[in-house]
């Protein structure tokens, strides 16, 4: 983790949700393919990381990266359970971003017409974001705002005030 001090291993839901970003995010450069960058990317947009219920499915271990270093990283230890234990509640929109991450990491197939339907705006673009991560086109796309979606956060900050421009 360049420019941070390394974060010592300890028991996984004693991480921070910045900490345990950090550590997926670790995991994503050991295992070097877009597919988990992609992933790693729509995970950590969710509010699951520094979660206890999230924790549980994670495994905190040494990585061993290709220029020989062996960072701290953090893994998910299986999707499916991650997705179907009943034990970690997502809303809709973090839900489907999980669905797709598994996808990437994992193979685990996700009908992009269910998931990808309906996403607010910052969902919506994070998956878009994600998709040219997992093509390996990040440095050569930029994703931005329109004109349009600038206009209607500004009809929604003059109905709703600042707040209502989240999503």
């Amino acid at each position: 983790m360049t420019g941070t001090a390394p974060i010592a291993k300890r028991p996984p839901e004693t991480y921070t949700a910045e900490e345990m970003t950090a550590l997926l995010g670790e995991w994503a450069c050991v295992v070097g393919s877009y597919g988990m960058y992609a992933a790693v990317h729509l995970l950590t947009y969710t509010e699951l990381p520094g979660r206890r219920d999230f924790a549980r499915h994670v495994d905190i271990e040494t990585g061993y990266a290709a220029d020989g270093s062996e960072p701290l990283v953090a893994a998910v230890r299986d999707w499916d359970k991650l997705l179907n234990s009943g034990t970690v509640y997502l809303t809709g929109g973090d839900q489907r971003l999980v669905e797709i991450a598994a996808s990437y990491a994992s193979g685990r197939p996700v009908d992009l017409r269910q998931a990808g339907n309906g996403l607010g705006t910052a969902h919506a673009r994070r998956l878009v974001e994600a998709v040219a991560i997992g093509a390996g086109m990040e440095e050569y796309l930029t994703i931005g705002d329109s004109p349009a979606l600038a206009e209607m956060r500004a009809r929604n900050d003059a109905l709703l005030g600042a707040a209502g421009t989240a999503d």
